[in-house]
């Protein structure tokens, strides 16, 4: 059995270097660690096999003192590091923003002038948006607001490559050194919003609809079917609606052999925001035992105050429970993913681990596909007001369908280059056997265009 990687830091600083390690060498690459303390602090070494890797200790030292301010955006600064010599990088030249770009190699050490577990914490733990104060209309943090280089940075899987990086360099000079597996997976979902037309219960929202659907869209065939809709559903027919696309979905991945998860809103009683449907009406208990028995999950969506509410996340998972007992699924793990994917880095992580779920997926961007925390890979998240790490697993998600169709967001109106991005995704996640976190809504299903998108789409990203 080898010994395990030491890791020598000073201990003023444990909380976060101790979590951001325990993420690189345990839970990505599978290797054991041992931590010392090191007296100064303004290096971290990495002591393998007789040889040293010193790097820079920048962030941690400057904001210990100054945690969560934002004057630590005035020590970042971009530039290339080249790294020849290094065998099966995936990249000769990687981007730094703490330190210089300058590497040494020497017989029994190796140094580097960049803070490569400080860039690796300041994304991966979410601390870049924490300190910002910019926002959208729903108080989410935009890749907009991200400066060109960094949105470059979030465009690839940044600190997988910061990581396997590390390892190479590790392994260039104890070639014994081996890595855990890592295969690629997916993470199918769809966010249940509407899982019905809106107007079945109201003859005066029919026919708005209809005359909508005649006059406005020109569209003799969905005019009818809202008609159909309308009536049909009296009589527990729901063939006619055109959100009604959960087998579609279902049976698109089952050909795959993927497993879906379906995220509900179980309470839409503080807001507007929540859509119409309650989790109680007979339909949705069907739908839910229906999704169930075919062998998919199903998660919590939670409602739009929730993101940062105690009390309204804990009542909302009760009563997702006790709909899937109801159901008699033997589902063991509940995880959630926000409305409107709204999110504090700051308070989220600790409300929904406190909430007792398993896991969210909410961590990606509303505006634009990519890689919000920098990776692909699930993992613990981290409480950056209390500075603790916590038990709750973040599953980031990578791509959502309207983060590209949204005309307030990408507005990708080609599907060619929409099927070019999304292999690009998929690429980098398989690149570092990560997991393909791709969000569909049921409700863009609604005709024959998207339906074989998503087709298309799902045989993309699946195994």
């Amino acid at each position: 059995m080898k010994n395990p990687i030491t890791l020598e830091f000073n201990f003023d600083h444990k909380s976060e270097i101790e979590w951001t390690a325990k993420i690189v060498f345990k839970k990505f690459l599978g290797l054991d660690i041992e931590l010392k303390h090191l007296d100064d602090p303004t290096k971290i070494n990495i002591i393998n096999n007789s040889h040293v890797i010193e790097t820079k200790n920048i962030f941690f030292k400057l904001s210990n003192n100054c945690w969560l301010d934002k004057d630590i955006l005035n020590y970042i600064n971009f530039s290339d590091l080249t790294i020849d010599g290094i065998p099966n990088v995936t990249k000769k030249n990687i981007k730094i923003f703490f330190g210089q770009p300058k590497i040494k190699f020497l017989e029994k050490k190796t140094t580097l002038d960049c803070d490569i577990f400080g860039m690796i914490f300041f994304i991966i733990s979410g601390y870049y948006e924490a300190i910002s104060l910019k926002k959208d209309k729903h108080d989410r943090f935009a890749f907009e607001f991200l400066t060109k280089d960094f949105q470059n940075l979030l465009k690839e899987p940044s600190v997988d490559v910061y990581v396997n990086f590390l390892f190479r360099l590790m392994k260039k000079n104890d070639p014994t050194l081996n890595k855990k597996n890592q295969y690629y997976d997916n993470f199918i979902s769809c966010d249940v919003d509407n899982p019905y037309g809106f107007y079945i219960d109201s003859f005066s929202k029919t026919t708005r609809k209809f005359f909508g659907d005649l006059l406005k869209r020109k569209d003799l065939v969905q005019a009818n079917l809202t008609l159909a809709n309308f009536f049909m559903s009296k009589f527990k027919n729901y063939s006619y609606d055109e959100l009604n696309t959960f087998n579609f979905m279902m049976d698109i991945n089952e050909f795959y052999g993927n497993t879906m998860t379906f995220f509900f809103l179980s309470d839409n009683s503080k807001s507007s925001m929540d859509g119409f449907y309650s989790i109680d009406e007979s339909r949705i208990q069907k739908l839910i035992k229906r999704i169930v028995e075919r062998g998919h999950n199903i998660g919590l969506h939670g409602s739009y105050l929730s993101y940062n509410n105690i009390e309204y996340l804990i009542n909302e998972k009760n009563l997702l429970c006790d709909i899937l007992e109801k159901t008699n699924s033997n589902q063991t793990k509940i995880g959630i993913r926000q409305h409107y994917l709204r999110w504090s880095a700051k308070s989220s992580p600790r409300l929904i681990d406190k909430a007792g779920f398993d896991f969210d997926s909410t961590v990606g961007f509303a505006d634009h596909i990519g890689f919000r925390r920098g990776t692909s890979h699930n993992y613990s998240m981290y409480d950056l007001e209390n500075r603790v790490s916590l038990k709750i697993l973040e599953k980031p998600l990578i791509v959502m369908e309207d983060s590209m169709f949204g005309k307030e967001y990408m507005n990708i109106s080609d599907d060619n280059d929409f099927k070019l991005k999304l292999k690009k995704m998929k690429k980098s996640c398989v690149e570092f056997g990560g997991e393909f976190n791709f969000l569909w809504h049921n409700s863009t299903l609604k005709n024959k265009y998207y339906k074989d998108l998503y087709k298309e789409s799902i045989r993309l990203v699946s195994n």
